[in-house]
């Protein structure tokens, strides 16, 4: 049985049970720690309520009264909120609402219908105090015949007034067509000049390809080609090389012919480099140029050797142009062949300083046979000798290559080098 015990400042319970389940569930919910102080406040507050309320009220009447004053405050409040709620949408209804012309909107378009009216009528170019109406009335005064923009226009398109860019523009414009003029009065001297030139090199190209032909029969098993006009391995627009002799070992000599003044050595518009784009051109191993006239360098002479280029004087008659096939032919099997003794290139060396030498006498003597009338049989008979001599010590110098077996290697390097 419970025991409660009043004191002066608290009161004691003993044994004290309470089987309410709400209180129950409360206690659970609340730390074991706190649950004496939630016990206390429930205790509290259910005295307090007690107490306003009379002592002999039941729970039940205590519940009842609360939920009837819950509800007559939500009633109450529901019905505040809902005339707030109507109020509101009748203010905003009158401020938004267009056909009230009280209403924010209203009076907004009515001042926005006064602003486009403004300004519209500050822009009309039929108002001539309007922002529009006033440029274009001093348009008009600047535009018109006198006024500051017509004389500054006037002065600035003159093509005659000092400092305008179109004067500037026909001084130039003058300056170039001058250059111009000059420039096509040059090239057409030159063109006649290049004209003429052509046609003595396509001549002199003619008469070599006919005389490399006649070499070529004697020979055996060689083909020529006239190649001046047909492109080559550089490309479409490469002439270089005009006369092409594949012989019977498939070796084959380029030949470029030269008809002017003077013909360059060295560099790159020099007739080495034109001699090895020329073999590149038409994949050869040996290049040879025929000069029409002695337009050489004094070093060259009129037969001379450079590597696997070959450089000769010869007008037509081909009697150097022969020497010069032969030496090419003699010199790629040379590059080519794999002896069981060593060439004797002194020997060599010394037959192409022997022919370079005998060239030279070969090209004064005709030249003297050309103006000596009265020793034109004595001439030719030396001439006569002297080629022969010549044909002689290039076959001389093949039956060297021909002391020992030989193989064909067209990349090899000709073993004989002379300038």
């Amino acid at each position: 049985m419970a025991d409660v015990s009043i004191n002066s400042d608290h009161i004691l319970l003993n044994d004290f049970r309470c089987d309410d389940p709400a209180l129950r569930e409360l206690l659970l919910a609340t730390p074991e720690t706190d649950r004496v102080e939630k016990l206390n406040h429930v205790i509290a507050v259910g005295s307090r309520g007690l107490a306003s309320m009379g002592i002999g009220v039941s729970v039940a009447q205590v519940g009842e009264a609360v939920e009837r004053i819950v509800t007559s405050a939500t009633d109450r409040s529901e019905r505040t909120l809902t005339a707030l709620l109507d109020e509101g949408t009748r203010h905003i209804a009158t401020v938004f609402d267009p056909d009230d012309r009280k209403s924010v909107v209203a009076r907004t378009l009515s001042e926005l219908d006064g602003t486009i009216a403004g300004l519209l009528e500050r822009l009309d170019p039929q108002n001539a105090t309007s922002h529009t109406g006033t440029l274009l009335g001093r348009l008009d005064d600047a535009l018109a015949e006198g006024g500051a923009l017509d004389d500054r226009l006037n002065s600035s398109l003159d093509p005659q007034a000092e400092g305008s860019p179109f004067a500037a523009l026909r001084h130039e414009l003058e300056t170039g067509l001058r250059e111009l003029r000059d420039l096509l009065i040059k090239a057409e001297g030159r063109s006649e000049e290049a004209e003429r030139g052509t046609v003595k090199g396509f001549d002199f190209e003619d008469v070599v390809e006919a005389r490399t032909r006649s070499i070529a029969s004697g020979l055996g098993g060689c083909v020529v080609e006239r190649t001046s006009t047909t492109s080559g391995a550089n490309g479409v627009q490469s002439l270089v090389g005009d006369v092409v002799v594949t012989l019977d070992d498939g070796f084959r000599i380029v030949i470029e012919a030269k008809n002017s003044n003077k013909i360059g050595l060295a560099g790159s518009t020099g007739i080495l480099e034109e001699l090895d784009r020329a073999m590149a051109n038409r994949d050869a191993q040996f290049a040879i140029c025929v000069s029409a006239r002695d337009a050489y360098p004094n070093e060259v002479g009129t037969f001379g050797v450079y590597g696997n280029r070959a450089l000769v004087v010869d007008s037509g008659d081909g009697d150097l142009l022969t020497v010069a096939i032969r030496w090419a032919r003699m010199a790629m099997r040379a590059a080519t062949q794999t002896a069981a003794h060593e060439v004797d290139t002194d020997l060599l060396i010394g037959r192409l300083e022997r022919i370079r030498a005998m060239a030279s006498r070969f090209s004064k003597s005709k030249r003297a046979l050309s103006g000596i009338r009265t020793t034109v049989d004595d001439v030719r008979a030396d001439l006569d000798g002297m080629r022969c001599d010549l044909l002689d010590l290039v076959d001389d110098a093949q039956r060297e290559l021909e002391r020992s077996d030989t193989t064909h290697r067209p990349d090899r390097e000709l073993p004989i080098r002379v300038a």
